[in-house]
């Protein structure tokens, strides 16, 4: 009973005093610490559990650390969250993280990839989606129609359609 509690106590405080127990953990650390380089995507729940099974990474001192890390991992725009209904990135708010395997981080590109996200890792600033679904389709800042008529070859410079290049020449 009250033993169990005083060595529990100790060794937190042990923890703690060796910087093991952290009250945040910054997104960028945990994306290049915790997170696979083969992985592209993982279910919150593995997250969560890699702070749990790998002896490199701190131990949050509570679930809502890692929630915090993964909201400010999509502000940062390293990754997007998406909780099986709606993706969210990085310039929404994400009020409730749940840490299971029916949501999942999905890194940048990845996401790019997928078509889950624009090139830019965001979604249409009218609508609030991705693809896009607004009735009025876009006009190509490059050719001046829509739909685009320019995307007959990547930009050399940043490998991007000529109409979303902001590279000139």
């Amino acid at each position: 009973g009250e033993s169990r509690k005083k060595r529990q106590q100790v060794i937190y405080e042990l923890l703690e005093a060796e910087g093991k127990i952290k009250k945040s953990i910054k997104s960028n650390y945990a994306k290049s610490r915790a997170w696979p380089t083969h992985k592209k995507r993982e279910t919150a729940k593995t997250f969560k559990d890699w702070f749990y099974q790998k002896f490199n990474l701190p131990i949050p001192t509570k679930l809502e650390v890692i929630k915090n890390t993964i909201r400010d991992g999509v502000k940062e725009k390293l990754w997007v969250y998406n909780n099986g209904k709606k993706v969210f990135v990085h310039n929404e708010k994400i009020s409730n993280v749940a840490l299971t395997d029916n949501e999942e981080l999905i890194l940048l590109d990845e996401a790019k990839n997928l078509d889950l996200v624009n090139s830019d890792g965001e979604k249409c600033s009218k609508c609030k989606n991705w693809p896009c679904e607004c009735e009025e389709l876009p006009i190509c800042p490059k050719c001046k129609s829509t739909p685009c008529k320019c995307k007959d070859k990547l930009c050399p410079k940043c490998k991007k359609w000529p109409c979303e290049c902001k590279k000139p020449g």
